[in-house]
């Protein structure tokens, strides 16, 4: 706000800017403090600049231009020795550089649409309903936190889930290994909202009505880069970690090695997903 050019009575893009603020501040305000919440984080805080992504050459790269291709590489407990035997294909994930630089799509056998994530399938109980832990797991610079971008926008854009959650948070794990965050005893829910959404003491309702939300089946956490937070993190930091992952619905992204790491917060996949909770782990290809 201090780099227009003249007179901030005179200058029309001063006026443009505040009154653009004071439209999204007037839309905020209305509706119930949940509503102001998600008002806040879709409008103000998933912004342009933070989901921006590059290409490899460095340029950027529309989000309405991204795509993604998936490949289910194991699902549930269904990889049995005997599937194991017969669907080498299902469990493999041999994508080198060259094979995604040439966008080379996978076997249509194990291609998931990034919609369909969460459509019911089977369980290993023979009960078909829609899973809620998902794990993504992919090398370093196969596109993990570009997917997590491409969610974001489409959800905030309209295009994707709506009919199933009314809120997606993305939360880049990383941040939890911040001295102002790994200082604050007993870290909750509460603290990590005002470190990523809510700055401001007056967004205390804003922070306590999202946070009785957490739980609910129509909120759904994005827990990005398992493969980031430090095996040693300090009691408080580890036990707000296994309460994100236990949260109702959850994408977890992480390098493969990471998983088998933190198999005490959370199952590897040939262990099996919780009781009534369903792991798909996710290889991205291109993005």
């Amino acid at each position: 706000m201090n780099k227009f050019r003249g007179p901030k009575d005179s200058d029309p893009d001063y006026k443009l800017v505040v009154d653009q603020i004071r439209h999204c501040l007037e839309e905020i305000r209305k509706g119930t403090p949940l509503e102001r919440a998600d008002a806040w984080i879709r409008n103000e805080h998933y912004t342009e600049q933070k989901l921006k992504i590059e290409r490899l050459s460095g340029d950027p790269l529309r989000m309405d231009q991204c795509y993604i291709n998936l490949a289910l590489v194991e699902l549930q407990r269904a990889d049995s020795s005997e599937r194991r035997s017969e669907e080498p294909a299902l469990r493999s994930s041999p994508f080198s550089l060259s094979d995604r630089l040439k966008i080379e799509t996978p076997h249509k056998d194990i291609q998931v649409k990034l919609e369909a994530l969460f459509d019911p399938r089977k369980m290993p109980d023979g009960h078909v309903k829609p899973p809620q832990r998902i794990l993504i797991r992919g090398r370093a610079g196969v596109g993990k936190t570009t997917l997590c971008k491409k969610i974001v926008y489409d959800f905030t854009h309209g295009t994707l889930w709506h009919d199933k959650f009314d809120r997606l948070l993305w939360i880049p794990l990383r941040n939890l290994k911040r001295e102002a965050r790994t200082n604050v005893p007993g870290y909750n829910m509460g603290d990590l909202f005002r470190h990523e959404y809510f700055s401001t003491p007056e967004a205390t309702d804003l922070i306590d009505a999202l946070w009785k939300e957490t739980y609910s089946e129509k909120t759904l956490f994005i827990l990005d880069g398992l493969d980031e937070i430090s095996s040693d993190l300090r009691d408080d930091m580890f036990r707000f970690l296994k309460e994100l992952l236990n949260q109702h619905n959850i994408i977890l992204t992480s390098r493969p090695h990471a998983v088998s790491q933190h198999t005490h917060i959370w199952p590897p996949p040939t262990s099996g997903p919780p009781k009534n909770e369903a792991i798909s782990n996710i290889t991205t290809i291109f993005t």
